[in-house]
């Protein structure tokens, strides 16, 4: 590197500009070295910050942070430090950073205000609005439904509203439907003018016209399940509006003040629902179920519900069949239902919880344990128990149960957050002295195969001789992604002791990525891992050197490098 001091800024985001500017400005930093070669602060931001700018008379011959941005070495903590030379230099008053105002390409001409569509609109007449409207809607059909269904009748009844929408819907899918399917692009404009169609129907609901309402969200929901089948849903557009249309109907069928009339009526459509198998698929049955039970209030619909539910495979409706138990008989057959089917995941940690809050900690302990051993073939599931038994054994100070309980864990997960994030190494660890767990984790390392793993071992237990083994060993890359897949404080650890042949691995790893690889993106990546290797305390001037040496020929490599680091 070897840049005229005033010419630094060209290095600098604008935003490391402003916001080290703004640093500077409110002097949070403190020199701590200040030579004509050096200059050395500590930067106070979210964390503390030693940066660094080496000079040779005028000219920048390096910089250096230890922050964790390893996009590029002229961070806003460097920018600190190039405020403050420059002051020197230049006498700098402290002012906005240049980068960071708009510059006018000519000199004297004033930079050109921002085009608001809002002002054009309101300064057109209503005539001229008008002609651009109807020019406009000749052409763009998404325009034109949109229109269509804003501007559509307020007068109309109740069940108008129903026929209404559902015409809508249906016109709108014919339309937009090629060859049997709906793409991508369709499939984001029909879904929109239905999400506005349930953003109309939450209006009727907040002015409690509760039978408009659903009337609205039963036309999407009958119209929009079976198009699932053959339409592009990858935007998640599509069924926003039908999503919103059920969740609208639900808290509706909660409501204790609701109507009976209007609680059978909506019993009767979700039933219709649920009974046409053409609606299944989606997950959306399961839902059905869920506002059938809130909307049931008599003998004859529970039996009706449960008819309904076995009809369609009673494995798939378990909870369901809990809820309604629940609803109809009460909280004790509930219970009994649920010993009845605790081979069922959502049960078993019913009954778990049940039995922790009557504090039968043996009887919880043995459900677990039943339950690892009934599920054993599905490893989500028995991570659930074991992180059970944790907290049992927590709760109860049982250190064998912990022991045991953690150890697996560890060699199920690794160090892997797994729903609760907890580190079980640590944890396990914890359980032990120094000296009791050199023998522990002698037996540990043998029963763990993963590299990563083993790998994070030897970084936390300071064995850094046999972590450099590890990473120095050959690996099968596929398709060289893995060449610059670099733990940067595994590379750091090792620094102090391997620094020599750690370099010498790099660049052959840096060497072969090249190789596979031809382009900016690419080259921009080897240049981050540089400025990573440059922010843990490693001379990098013999990759920059070897690089620009080896691949001369390469002139978007040579343009990556010299942007940088000069």
């Amino acid at each position: 590197m070897n840049i005229q001091i005033e010419h630094l800024e060209d290095k600098f985001l604008s935003t490391a500009l402003k916001n080290g500017l703004s640093y500077w400005k409110k002097d949070q930093f403190e020199i701590i070295h200040n030579s004509a070669t050096s200059l050395k602060a500590k930067v106070f931001g979210s964390d503390e910050y030693l940066t660094e700018m080496m000079f040779l008379g005028n000219y920048v011959t390096d910089v250096n942070c230890n922050c964790p941005n390893n996009r590029t070495l002229f961070c806003k903590h460097v920018a600190i430090l190039y405020y403050e030379k420059l002051k020197e230099v230049l006498e700098l008053k402290k002012s906005k950073p240049r980068k960071t105002a708009a510059k006018s390409k000519v000199a004297g001409v004033e930079t050109k205000k921002t085009f608001s569509i809002e002002e054009a609109v309101d300064n057109l007449s209503l005539n001229e609005l008008k002609e651009i409207i109807l020019k406009e809607i000749k052409s763009n059909q998404m325009l034109r439904d949109t229109l269509e269904h804003k501007l559509s009748p307020k007068n109309k009844s109740v069940k108008e509203l129903y026929g209404f929408h559902k015409t809508q819907i249906q016109q709108l899918i014919k339309k937009h439907q090629k060859n049997g399917y709906i793409n991508y692009s369709a499939s984001n404009k029909i879904g929109n003018v239905v999400i506005d169609m349930a953003k109309d129907a939450l209006k009727h609901y907040e002015k409690n016209s509760l039978e408009a309402c659903f009337e609205i969200c039963r036309a999407i929901i009958e119209v929009m399940l079976k198009p699932l089948y053959y339409t592009d849903t990858s935007s998640g557009i599509f069924y926003q509006g039908l999503d919103e249309a059920l969740s609208i109907s639900k808290t509706i069928a909660e409501m204790e003040t609701l109507s009976t009339k209007l609680r059978k009526y909506m019993y009767g459509v979700f039933l219709k629902l649920f009974k046409d198998n053409k609606n299944h698929g989606w997950g959306y049955e399961v839902y059905f179920v869920d506002v059938l039970i809130l909307l049931a209030d008599s003998e004859s619909q529970k039996e009706e519900l449960i008819s309904a539910i076995h009809d369609n495979g009673i494995e798939n409706y378990t909870v369901q069949l809990y809820n309604i138990i629940r609803k109809f008989e009460g909280e004790e057959a509930g219970k009994n239902f649920v010993l009845e089917h605790k081979t069922l995941p959502e049960f078993r940690q019913m009954l778990f919880d049940d039995l922790l809050q009557k504090e039968d900690y043996k009887g919880a302990k043995d459900c677990m344990l039943e339950g690892i051993n009934v599920n054993k073939e599905f490893k989500g599931v028995v991570i659930g128990w074991l992180q059970n038994l944790h907290y049992l054994a927590d709760l109860t100070d049982d250190r064998e149960l912990l022991i045991k309980t953690v150890k697996i864990l560890f060699l199920e997960i690794g160090f892997n957050s797994y729903k609760d994030s907890k580190d079980y190494y640590s944890i396990l660890k914890e359980q032990f002295t120094k000296k009791e767990w050199q023998k522990e984790c002698a037996l540990l390392l043998n029963q763990v195969q993963d590299k990563s793993t083993l790998e994070e071992i030897y970084y936390r237990e300071e064995n850094f001789e046999l972590l450099f083994k590890s990473i120095a060993e050959d690996q099968d890359h596929y398709f060289g992604a893995n060449y610059l897949n670099l733990d940067i404080k595994y590379i750091k650890s090792l620094i102090p002791k391997y620094e020599e042949p750690l370099r010498n691995l790099l660049l052959d790893r840096i060497t072969k990525y090249i190789d596979l690889f031809q382009g900016k993106k690419y080259y921009i990546e080897v240049c981050r891992i540089l400025v990573s290797l440059k922010k843990q305390g490693m001379d990098i001037d013999h990759f920059i050197l070897s690089l620009k040496v080896n691949y001369q020929r390469r002139p978007s490599l040579m343009a990556r490098l010299e942007e940088f680091f000069g």
